[in-house]
């Protein structure tokens, strides 16, 4: 098994690739995120479309959707974004859905961000706090 490249990795490859986007957010990002009830890190995929949608991954639990949301900006270089996740169960029925809430910050120079997200169960409850940070996934030729 091939290993996967670390952030720093992907950042440094970030560094050295122009943006071509007129809002800089738009494209897809690899990041990594430390949470508040876990002694690890781990990967994010977040992909940020032109039109205000926001679409996130990480290594799934049996069942679990991928997540969608939304996102706007909230300043020059900063974003407020929403995403449900879905977990089902083996019969096929919905086990739980998750309400992830967060903000980040662009950094233009580097090409990267960085911020943190809350995790709501049943509406009202935070479940859990993660930071990440991450780096814009460029085309390699």
């Amino acid at each position: 098994m091939k290993a996967q490249p670390s952030v720093e990795a992907v950042m440094n490859h970030a560094a050295e690739a122009p943006t071509s986007h007129s809002k800089p957010l738009v494209g897809a990002w690899f990041a990594e995120a430390s949470s508040r009830h876990h002694d690890y890190l781990f990967p994010v995929l977040l992909t940020f479309t032109s039109d205000g949608i926001v679409f996130g991954n990480k290594p799934p639990s049996s069942f679990e959707s991928m997540a969608h949301g939304n996102w706007v900006s909230t300043g020059h270089a900063t974003t407020a974004f929403t995403f449900r996740v879905l977990f089902g169960s083996e019969d096929g029925s919905l086990s739980k859905s998750l309400k992830v809430m967060g903000t980040l910050r662009y950094d233009a120079k580097s090409d990267t961000i960085e911020g943190s997200w809350s995790v709501y169960r049943d509406a009202e409850k935070v479940v859990d706090q993660t930071n990440f940070h991450g780096a814009r996934i460029v085309v390699e030729s």
